[in-house]
């Protein structure tokens, strides 16, 4: 035990100085891409998934997988991870049954961030590749406001962002865009936290963004499965 977690300091280490930002299991340009986030719209994942094989998951999934997993053996699942390192790692037999094996990260390089320095230690002693957010992504006061100059309001923004930027695919599939106004799929938490994410949300005139994405992002064809009745009519949007 005691050599394993000297192995995975030196992985850490070696992690923060080399500061990779480019994942290995996937190109820009792919044809399909898909971001599963963990609202109740995710329910309909069966109806979609055969659409896309490279995808994120936001955070952690284990419960999510005892629903969904079955739509998602033999893809290419990239988890797209916060710094939570209490709930946000997976269960390791988890990443293990869906071949699992990066780690996207949705803040940038920071020796300043212990929290970041400690999730990336506990992937790195799961035998996981971590990639941090590119330093020019870290546009989110830009975006949402000065309120949010630190971080995007939430990891699945990020992730989209993320993918609008750095994958670039012909069709975006988002699953479970739902801004928390119908709560999560598997989850049973606090009303209060929830209608926080709400607010928080709220503030950061996040609906809005959206929209301005999928208006500013022409080449790229939105699929969105969602129980949000808000996006605007355009082109290149379709609502499942």
């Amino acid at each position: 035990m005691f050599h394993k977690r000297i192995t995975a300091l030196f992985k850490m280490a070696k992690v923060i100085i080399d500061n990779p930002v480019n994942l290995i299991s996937i190109k820009p340009g792919i044809e399909n891409f898909g971001i599963l986030i963990n609202n109740q719209s995710l329910e309909k994942l069966p109806k979609v998934a055969k659409n896309f094989n490279d995808c994120f998951i936001i955070n952690n999934f284990d419960t999510e997988f005892d629903i969904i997993g079955n739509h998602l053996l033999g893809k290419n699942i990239i988890q797209f991870s916060n710094r939570m390192y209490g709930t946000t790692p997976l269960n390791p037999a988890h990443y293990k049954k869906f071949g699992i094996k990066e780690i996207q990260f949705y803040k940038y390089n920071s020796l300043l961030d212990y929290r970041l320095l400690y999730i990336t230690y506990i992937y790195q002693s799961l035998g996981l590749k971590t990639v941090f957010l590119p330093k020019h992504l870290n546009v989110s006061g830009l975006i949402f406001g000065p309120s949010f100059e630190n971080k995007f309001p939430s990891t699945d923004l990020c992730a989209i962002y993320y993918a609008l930027e750095i994958i670039r695919p012909k069709n975006l599939w988002i699953i479970g865009l739902d801004f928390y106004e119908h709560g999560y799929l598997t989850r049973n938490v606090d009303n209060a936290l929830v209608e926080r994410k709400r607010k928080k949300l709220k503030k950061a005139n996040a609906h809005n963004v959206v929209n301005e994405w999928i208006r500013y992002y022409k080449d790229v064809n939105f699929n969105i499965v969602t129980y949000y009745k808000g996006f605007k009519h355009r082109n290149n949007l379709n609502i499942f």
